[in-house]
């Protein structure tokens, strides 16, 4: 991609305004007031804060706030990886549709593949551990299922560069947490309970509701007002 993308422009008016007006320690004003000051969205001031957290030159402390670690940023050690709302954005757009072809195409071995998926979310759940590989796992299971071969390579394509994203990585971390962890795993069984009835509009609508609210919980994790 060519040219700058829109966080990195707020992210260097954000360091701007650290060099300018606070201190290391100094609390940050919360998100909603940054998108305010710079007339943005909020996704574009969270990836912002995400690739200057990357940086080290903020902290972003669970139900504390956002403070500052330093008073410039480390320079980038490489291609950070496309932001997380760009990518949230383009599974949007396909995986809803992916789900509803899943519905009308899944066979056995597919069911099989996508509760063996769901077994392993449990599983890293009960660990207490973040619960990605289930996770994709499932979403790869539901693409081969769908009966379309271009389809199945775009969504391995958007999982394997997701996973590879420490953008996304680090804004993942901040919403996979222990109280999180379930309502996710009922978001895949509710897809999972749609393809088992044949219902495509069903398996359509659940995935849309998952991943509006990954979009939520992306957006406000680790990111108090």
């Amino acid at each position: 991609m060519n040219g700058r993308r829109s966080y990195q422009t707020i992210a260097s008016q954000i360091e701007a305004l650290i060099r300018t007006k606070y201190e290391i320690g100094d609390r940050l004003p919360g998100e909603r007031d940054l998108a305010k000051r710079y007339n943005v969205s909020r996704p574009t001031v969270r990836e912002a804060i995400v690739s200057l957290e990357i940086g080290g030159l903020v902290d972003v402390k669970t139900n504390s706030g956002i403070y500052v670690a330093a008073r410039s940023a480390s320079p980038p050690g490489g291609d950070p990886g496309p932001p997380p709302f760009e990518i949230l954005k383009t599974r949007m757009i396909v995986e809803p549709e992916v789900a509803a072809l899943a519905a009308e195409h899944a066979v056995a071995e597919d069911f099989q593949k996508m509760e063996t998926a769901l077994s392993q979310m449990r599983e890293e759940d009960a660990r207490n551990e973040p619960t990605e590989l289930g996770d994709r796992m499932f979403h790869c299971a539901l693409a081969q299922a769908c009966g379309n071969g271009m389809l199945i390579e775009l969504v391995e394509l958007l999982w394997d560069r997701q996973q590879k994203s420490e953008m996304w990585l680090k804004a993942d971390s901040h919403g996979r947490t222990p109280e999180l962890r379930p309502s996710w795993v009922a978001d895949h069984l509710a897809v999972f309970g749609a393809l088992e009835r044949r219902d495509g509009k069903g398996a359509r609508d659940a995935m849309t509701h998952h991943l509006e609210r990954v979009w939520e919980i992306l957006l406000e994790a680790g990111a108090p007002e």
